[in-house]
C-alpha cells in the first residue's frame, strides 16, 4: 500500500492496481483523494475470476478505475459515520 502511494506521488501517470486481503482505509482514502485515474483496488478473491481480474488490469491500465465493491461501501461508511457517535452519554 505504502508503495502504491509513493509510486503515485512520484509518477502520477503511472497505472496502479492493488489486491489485498481486506480494506485498509486510509489507504485507499489517500490513494484515491489525488488522482482518480488509473488506480485499482481489488480484494484477492476478485482476483479468483480471471475474466473479471483481466478486465480491471485492462481499465486501470487504460487510465481508468478497478474498486472493489467492498472497498467502496467500506469508504462510503467511513465517511459519513461520526466519530462523536461512538461516545456513550455519560
Amino acid at each position: 500500500m505504502r508503495a502504491a502511494l509513493v509510486i503515485r506521488q512520484q509518477w502520477p501517470g503511472t497505472a496502479v492496481l492493488l489486491l489485498s486481503q481486506y480494506v485498509e482505509e486510509r489507504y485507499a482514502a489517500d490513494l484515491l483523494s489525488a488522482h482518480t485515474s488509473g488506480i485499482g483496488y481489488l480484494l484477492k478473491q476478485r482476483g479468483a475470476d480471471v475474466e473479471e481480474f483481466a478486465d480491471a488490469l485492462r481499465r486501470v491500465a487504460e487510465g481508468g478505475t478497478a474498486l472493489d465493491p467492498q472497498v467502496v461501501s467500506q469508504l462510503l461508511v467511513r465517511r459519513h459515520s461520526d466519530p462523536l457517535d461512538r461516545l456513550t452519554p455519560r
